[in-house]
Order: C-alpha cells, then sequence, then structure tokens
C-alpha cells in the first residue's frame, strides 16, 4: 500500500511537470484596465487561445490585433497583458483559454472574472 500510494504521488508529479496551467486576473494599470494571463504551471505552454463566450453580444473589446493570438509560448511563470474596454453590464465573464502543452494538446479552463 505504502508502495503504491509512493509510486503514483511520483506519477502525479512527473505528470504536473508537463503541464502548463493558464489563469487569467484583471489588472488596473495606468495604460488602463488589462486581462493579464499567465502560466502558473511548470511547462511551457504553446498556442495560447481566449474567447469569451459568456459575451455573446462582443461588448467586451480586446485591445489587440488580429494576429496577437494564438500566442505562440508561454514559459513557466511568464505572462502577457490583453487591454480591454467593456461595454457590458454583465457584473461576471467567463474567459476561456485553451493551449498545448507536453501533457496534452488543446487543454482547457474556464474562468469566470468579475469586470
Amino acid at each position: 500500500q505504502i508502495k503504491e500510494n509512493q509510486l503514483n504521488k511520483e506519477k502525479r508529479e512527473e505528470e504536473n511537470q508537463k503541464k502548463a496551467d493558464i489563469e487569467v486576473n484583471i489588472v488596473e494599470t495606468p495604460q488602463g484596465n488589462m486581462l493579464r494571463f499567465y502560466n502558473k504551471g511548470f511547462a511551457e505552454a504553446r498556442n495560447i487561445c481566449i474567447s469569451i463566450p459568456s459575451d455573446s453580444e462582443n461588448l467586451i473589446n480586446l485591445m489587440m490585433d488580429e494576429s496577437f493570438l494564438p500566442y505562440p509560448k508561454l514559459l513557466a511563470k511568464q505572462k502577457f497583458d490583453i487591454q480591454y474596454l467593456d461595454y457590458s453590464s454583465k457584473a461576471h465573464q467567463t474567459i476561456s483559454i485553451t493551449w498545448d502543452d507536453e501533457f496534452g494538446k488543446r487543454r482547457m479552463k474556464e474562468i469566470i472574472l468579475d469586470f
């Protein structure tokens, strides 16, 4: 039992070393409000894409060139910011993030933010 638990723990640790973990927060800067995307995982993330599925009326304007995404690579502990303008009256929005890493392709996370 103890040996099996130790092997399972080692396997989980090995898997975590192959995983990126992308999250997003809202950050207020002198340049305006930003969505800050960061990799809190251990592995590099590639081909990072984002969408805002809760914004069906396109009232949140991401201030970026269309060629900005997919973001090519985000190393562990790195970040990037996207300025936005929010014309929505919704208090909460869902941000969907997809990326590739050594663990798998098209990994996804949805995060609800208070705007």
